[in-house]
């Protein structure tokens, strides 16, 4: 008798190379695989563990019992809230809501802060510190947040293409030197 597999294995594709930054920031290179390591996902959930959500069911839950409301409810309230589209129960609370704006951004930086040194430290140099990512230039971070959610969507086209296309934001350019130093790129 024949065993199937319960899922569809792909064919794992070489990694290649990749040029991360621009002219201004410098560039260099760094793996491309097509899908994150645990290790890589474990880094950035562990740093985002409760960036921003604590605050967030605090603000929704006192507004909801307020407003007698379902907690459900406040939040799809939210996502569609406009303060300049007139009255709205949500407005007599923009103090909080605007302190929960700033809060949410910050856990959106700290989020792409997380994945760009989730992927220095795994795929450029194991020795890479929290403290290098904050000094790198805002390109490098934002190309590499991009990479993350590209291997994090398990896109493989830009392995599986003859032509050398590039990820959104990421370069596919080799480089001669490919370093970079901890705080700034080195430019080609």
């Amino acid at each position: 008798m024949k065993v199937k597999l319960p899922f569809v294995v792909q064919p794992r594709y070489a990694p290649k190379k990749i040029l991360i930054g621009s002219e201004e920031s410098g560039k260099f290179e760094i793996e491309r695989r097509g899908y994150l390591s645990v290790s890589e996902k474990s880094f950035v959930q562990i740093a985002m563990k409760e960036a921003g959500t604590s605050s967030m069911l605090k603000v929704v839950g006192s507004i909801a019992k307020q407003e007698n409301k379902k907690q459900a409810d406040v939040i799809k309230d939210l996502q569609n809230y406009n303060p300049s589209n007139g009255e709205s129960y949500l407005d007599k609370y923009e103090e909080e809501l605007l302190s929960l704006s700033g809060e949410m951004e910050q856990a959106t930086n700290l989020q792409r802060l997380a994945q760009t040194t989730a992927l220095m430290i795994s795929r450029y140099d194991s020795s890479w510190e929290f403290q290098d990512t904050l000094e790198l230039h805002p390109d490098i971070v934002e190309d590499l947040s991009k990479l993350y959610a590209d291997e994090e969507a398990k896109s493989i086209e830009d392995l599986i293409n003859d032509e050398e296309e590039s990820a959104p934001g990421v370069n596919s350019e080799k480089s001669d030197s490919g370093k970079v130093s901890k705080g700034k790129a080195k430019a080609d």
